[in-house]
């Protein structure tokens, strides 16, 4: 595929990569098929593959994806950068529920059901949401939550990426070749690893 760049390699445990391959293979299916069609090896794979790029639906699916999701990748992104405050987070998951509303069809339906009931049964997403609407004066508190404790959720993640940084971090520090680690260095090492 000449004056095309690479296909991006996604990654399992991240949708947003998925979705940018998809993008991706929409933007350059025709080249793509192209270069397919060209292969002569007999392997299995090639052959599977070579019968999927013929499938009207598979075609249908990357068209749908480009058309009503291209905008997917960029929030997922958005919501794993560090210091965000919760309101932004929340904003931003708004309009993403807001853009899968307005997505026509049986799949946009679906799409919408999906979303819904994820977030009706995640209890800990409508507690920050109540928290950010205190937090810029719209909302209002009840007995149950402490009013010290509010304002320490200003910059608190919705995701689990932060997570994820600290468990790379901690097992990179706790590394079985690490065997002179002082407590001193330690504590300089991890200061240095969370506030880079």
């Amino acid at each position: 595929m000449p004056d095309s760049p690479l296909p991006p390699e996604p990654i399992i445990t991240r949708w947003g990569t998925w979705l940018e391959a998809a993008i991706f293979y929409a933007n350059n299916y025709e080249k793509f098929a192209a270069v397919v069609r060209r292969l002569e090896d007999d392997a299995e794979s090639v052959k599977k593959l070579k019968l999927l790029i013929e499938e009207r639906s598979v075609q249908n699916e990357l068209i749908f994806i480009k058309t009503h999701l291209c905008f997917l990748p960029e929030c997922l992104k958005q919501l794993e950068n560090q210091g965000m405050s919760l309101y932004d987070s929340i904003s931003i998951v708004q309009d993403v529920k807001s853009k899968i509303i307005r997505i026509p069809g049986e799949k946009g339906k679906r799409l919408k059901s999906k979303l819904d009931n994820v977030l009706e049964k995640n209890v800990g997403f409508k507690t920050l949401e109540q928290y950010s609407t205190i937090l810029t004066g719209d909302g209002e508190g009840n007995e149950d939550i402490k009013v010290e404790m509010i304002p320490k959720f200003k910059y608190a993640p919705i995701t689990s990426v932060d997570v994820e940084r600290s468990f790379s971090i901690y097992k990179h520090i706790l590394d079985s070749r690490r065997c002179n680690f002082t407590e001193e260095n330690l504590e300089m090492y991890i200061v240095c690893n969370y506030n880079a």
